[in-house]
């Protein structure tokens, strides 16, 4: 069980890699945008559009990892009055909830993405950009937080045994 929660731990760390990658990637698309509209009065056709798929890109793929971390929103007023026992199993029945809402990310994100590059769907800009890559982020990034969930429900049995 730990080598398994410790390998989710990396595939969460890597995909939070990928994510930083992203932010890197928008960073530099919007520093590109506001000078070439401001400074050369030419702004370009890709920055938004690209813009966009990145921002699907980090969110996804840094949910798992920040889930890994707690650093998702909270409500911890009835959560942080509970034992260690009741708080352990409070966390299970939270992340099997978590469990359904990926499983519905990944069964409908999935299928949105297959009907995408079946049907060749295409961005309708200049850039013509195949869609279902960025739609493949939203299964992904889901598939990722749902096996982070699992890790972390499987720590809350462990404490639980103990």
């Amino acid at each position: 069980m730990e080598r398994f929660v410790s390998a989710i731990g990396r595939l969460s760390r890597f995909c939070g890699s990928i994510g930083e990658g992203g932010l890197f990637a928008l960073f530099l698309i919007v520093c590109w945008e506001v000078i070439t509209r401001y400074f050369f009065k030419d702004p370009s056709i890709f920055s938004a559009e690209v813009s966009e798929y990145l921002m699907v890109l980090l969110t996804f793929s840094s949910a798992g990892i920040i889930m890994g971390e707690g650093r998702h929103v909270r409500v911890e007023v009835l959560v942080s009055r509970l034992g260690k026992r009741s708080r352990a199993m409070a966390e299970v029945a939270i992340q099997a909830g978590v469990l359904l809402v990926c499983a519905i990310l990944i069964k409908e994100g999935a299928s949105s993405t297959y009907i995408a590059f079946v049907s060749n769907y295409r961005s309708t800009s200049l850039l013509r950009f195949p869609l279902w890559i960025p739609y493949a982020f939203v299964p992904a990034g889901a598939l990722v937080l749902g096996v982070q969930s699992l890790a972390i429900i499987l720590e809350s049995i462990g404490k639980l045994r103990k």
